[in-house]
């Protein structure tokens, strides 16, 4: 299996090959913005003439959509219709943004060759865009070659065609005929040519969508967040009951201009509306306020990914046992549930934090040391209907006895502790209630289900029931009722067979760190290597920047092996940065 290479990789190997040819170069310079240029070369000849080159790369292993016809519905042509632009790509846009530049498609050694490749290969002719190819040599260097498909400069394409359209001039001058009707049909091939180039530029560089230079493929910014690998995938899924919708994504995902939040929103919607739900969208618009914490990182796109992933994972699976059983048992198909369960996983994370940011805003604006706004839910627990919930939720865990400390325990967690996935649990119950007036597609016994896996998904809360107290080292009143209640070990190990939807959203959980916007993303850089299942084995691959990251990361997955338990399922984990390579494989062994 091959390593998918970075972005910095392809663009520091492309770097030093032109350097080695006598070239300047530049990686993402800002001299170009608002353009965002992954390598820019340039040299002088004795003429002092500068040569320069433009590398636009592609690091996945797909030439999928990197030709596209781009509709701009905001302008229309002269005859009224959608003005367009065919074979639209980013290494289109440079050839207009640099007219004077050879402009090439950088690609991995892993790229798919296939028809789709011959497509892209003769539309680089087409367009003289010159093609390099990256690899790594035996020695795990980085190394370029050249394709072979001359790139040629725009404005060199322009004159020799200027050249084409006057020289029946010079045969006209040369034989001594000056015809007036051939001088004016060249004088029209001349115009058209004219027209045709400006009409062109202006395409690429007026009307190219709004706002024109924070295009994606172009600018290269950094709001990119969805997993282009785990887009791909989804292009792969067979059996889920919204395939069609993953596949537009999958199809689509490169071309819009809409930004991430937006594009997860819309089809978060757009899934919970087919099986007869509303989705809320209050999380998405309150993201910017928890934002402001510097220590706070994503959790909407976050539900987002954790949802792809399990989509992934949940359709190669989808024949077995207990992905059927599941089916009968609550009488809903288990991507339904799942859908429910990931894309509201983490809805009630501003409650756990709401006294926090509260008493941060009022310190700030009218500088008090005390929050006279704390968020109090006793009264509500009670008048709002939350406790008999709980009770449901007891019921889906197993709990069929509820003393003394039990009740204590939730109470703590839900009460003064706001725990998001007890919060969450409980809030998409009442929001199911509010929802039967529709025509939901979805019964109350796979509702549950979502709830039981949102509840336990959370670590302060999986590790009390599995009996894991060790890090209660505090005598406080609190942690002795955490102590009791871990003693009772209501679910030691939690199984894939017995529990697919909770181990799911634990495991996929644990693994989604790439695209969290927040600092503590920054730090990391997580980001997903690869994702599979075959011969009965489900992996994730991931990496994180550096050894410090790691280090938490690989304590975390550790962690969460011991509660886990079915062997087919493994991480793989490694750092990319630091001397020596930090790579570990932890199996969900359940010990």
């Amino acid at each position: 299996m091959t390593d998918i290479y970075t972005i910095k990789e392809m663009t520091t190997w492309l770097s030093e090959f032109l350097k080695s040819q006598g070239f300047e170069t530049e990686v993402y310079s800002d001299l170009f913005l608002p353009a965002r240029v992954p390598v820019y070369a340039r040299k002088r000849d004795n003429n002092d003439s500068p040569e320069e080159i433009v590398v636009d790369v592609i690091n996945s292993n797909s030439t999928k959509d990197v030709f596209y016809t781009l509709h701009i519905s905001r302008t229309l042509t002269e005859d009224g219709k959608e003005m367009e632009i065919v074979d639209a790509s980013s290494a289109s846009f440079f050839r207009y943004y640099f007219p004077r530049a050879k402009v090439y498609w950088a690609y991995p050694d892993y790229l798919k060759k296939d028809a789709g490749y011959t497509n892209f290969e003769e539309l680089c002719k087409k367009y003289h865009i010159g093609l390099f190819e990256v690899m790594k040599d035996q020695n795990g260097n980085g190394a370029v070659k050249d394709m072979s498909i001359p790139a040629t400069p725009l404005i060199k394409i322009m004159f020799q065609k200027f050249e084409a359209a006057i020289l029946p001039v010079h045969a006209s001058i040369s034989a001594g005929r000056k015809k007036k009707g051939s001088l004016g049909e060249i004088t029209r091939k001349l115009n058209k040519e004219l027209d045709h180039h400006i009409e062109e530029t202006n395409r690429y560089l007026i009307y190219y969508p709004e706002p024109e230079y924070k295009r994606r493929e172009i600018t290269g910014r950094n709001e990119r967040d969805i997993s282009l690998l785990l887009v791909d995938k989804l292009g792969e899924i067979e059996n889920l009951s919204y395939k069609k919708q993953l596949h537009e994504l999958s199809d689509k995902y490169r071309t819009k201009i809409e930004d991430d939040y937006e594009i997860a929103l819309d089809l978060i919607k757009k899934l919970w509306n087919l099986k007869g739900l509303n989705y809320p969208e209050f999380q998405k618009d309150f993201e910017p306020v928890l934002l402001l914490n510097p220590r706070y990182r994503d959790h909407f796109l976050h539900q987002l990914h954790v949802f792809l992933l399990g989509c992934y994972i949940i359709d190669k699976m989808y024949k077995e046992e207990p992905i059927l059983k599941f089916k009968k048992a609550n009488q809903s198909r288990i991507e339904d549930i799942w859908l429910l369960a990931a894309t509201y996983h983490d809805f009630n994370y501003n409650i756990q934090n709401y006294n926090d940011w509260i008493a941060t805003f009022f310190k700030n604006s009218l500088f008090l040391d005390e929050n006279p706004s704390d968020l109090k839910l006793d009264q509500c627990y009670v008048k709002e209907d939350y406790m008999f919930k709980t009770k449901e939720l007891c019921d889906a865990f197993g709990m069929k006895k509820i003393d003394r400390t039990s009740l204590l325990f939730f109470y703590e967690k839900i009460i003064n502790k706001k725990n998001h996935g007890m919060l969450g649990a409980l809030s998409l119950l009442k929001l199911f209630d509010h929802n039967t007036t529709l025509k939901t597609k979805i019964k109350k016994k796979g509702v549950i289900q979502a709830s039981k896996a949102i509840a336990l998904h959370d670590e302060d809360i999986w590790s009390r029931f599995s009996g894991r107290y060790a890090d209660i080292s505090s005598n406080s009143k609190e942690s002795e009722l955490e102590k009791d209640f871990s003693k009772k070990n209501i679910l030691k190990n939690l199984r894939f067979k017995d529990d697919p939807l909770s181990f799911l959203l634990i495991f996929c959980d644990t693994i989604q760190e790439w695209g969290r916007v927040g600092r503590a993303y920054e730090e990391t850089e997580a980001r997903l290597d690869d994702v599979g299942v075959s011969n009965g084995l489900v992996w994730v691959n991931i990496s994180v920047r550096n050894e410090t990251a790691f280090n938490g990361k690989k304590n975390e997955i550790d962690r969460v092996k011991k509660f886990l338990l079915d062997n087919r399922f493994k991480i793989k984990l490694s750092s990319r940065e630091g001397l020596g390579a930090n790579i570990i494989e932890r199996y969900m062994e359940g010990k």
